[in-house]
């Protein structure tokens, strides 16, 4: 039996050729015309409990937080001057790619954002109840590009009673923290039939202000013991129910 073979006409051929070079020289144009925004300004955007972000631009920061030791999930942190942006991404192993304190520019045209308990964070436009979708790992690999490395990257530092509204998805040090009384001996995370489980913990500060830490159950110290001494920790500002909570990254808890 013969097998059937389809001649394609060259004509077709230079057609098919001349669509992808068109394709490619829109993209290229759409990315050299995009402005450069700070990521507070991105932000505001976001007027409502969802946007689309329509103009071409893209913001430029750094990477604080990725899912190397498991503290957050298919999501990445960064950070400019004007402070910080959780984008949500359909990957795993996103450290991989997109390392701790490597500088990025961020292409936000035709990206959505959202409300997300107390933050506002970048992802792909919703297509069930939440309030956002991950974006797909190929077109997060299409507009989120590694440009280079920060050298020496130094937490602001704050008080507890000085973390605000712009600190949200912002990494900030703080020092002089011990565990609450009640937590003292605890784990960061619960453990239920040796499987630890997302916790809430409180971390108290010299003059008796608290404030709440997350662990994920994939974190890779979860089930290691609080210190017991005072320490220092590094994490991103997040909020929920209208407090500030915090969660630690790069398994940054600073002893003394």
């Amino acid at each position: 039996m013969r097998s059937l073979r389809i001649e394609i006409p060259f004509k077709y051929h230079l057609l098919l050729l001349l669509l992808l070079v068109v394709v490619a020289v829109s993209c290229t144009k759409r990315v050299e015309e995009a402005e450069v925004v700070s990521i507070a300004h991105l932000k505001s955007m976001c007027r409502g409990e969802q946007a689309v972000v329509s103009k071409e631009c893209y913001v430029e920061g750094v990477v604080v937080a990725n899912d190397w030791l498991g503290e957050f999930h298919k999501s990445v942190v960064v950070v400019d001057d004007s402070g910080g942006l959780e984008i949500a991404i359909e990957a795993e192993r996103l450290y991989a790619w997109l390392p701790i304190y490597s500088r990025v520019k961020i292409f936000c045209g035709g990206r959505s954002l959202a409300r997300v308990g107390g933050k506002v964070m970048l992802g792909a436009s919703p297509t069930g109840a939440f309030p956002l979708d991950n974006i797909p790992e190929w077109e997060a690999r299409r507009c989120i590009k590694v440009v280079g490395a920060e050298e020496n990257f130094v937490f602001p530092r704050r008080r507890i009673t000085e973390i605000g509204v712009a600190d949200v998805s912002r990494a900030v040090r703080i020092d002089g923290l011990h565990v609450a009384d009640a937590e003292l001996g605890l784990s960061w995370c619960d453990e239920v039939d040796g499987v630890a489980q997302t916790t809430m913990r409180t971390l108290v500060d010299r003059e008796g202000n608290t404030i709440g830490v997350r662990t994920l159950a994939s974190c890779a110290y979860g089930l290691e013991k609080i210190p017991t001494t005072e320490f220092s920790v590094v994490g991103v500002v997040d909020a929920t129910g209208g407090e500030y909570i915090l969660r630690i990254i790069n398994g940054a808890i600073l002893r003394r």
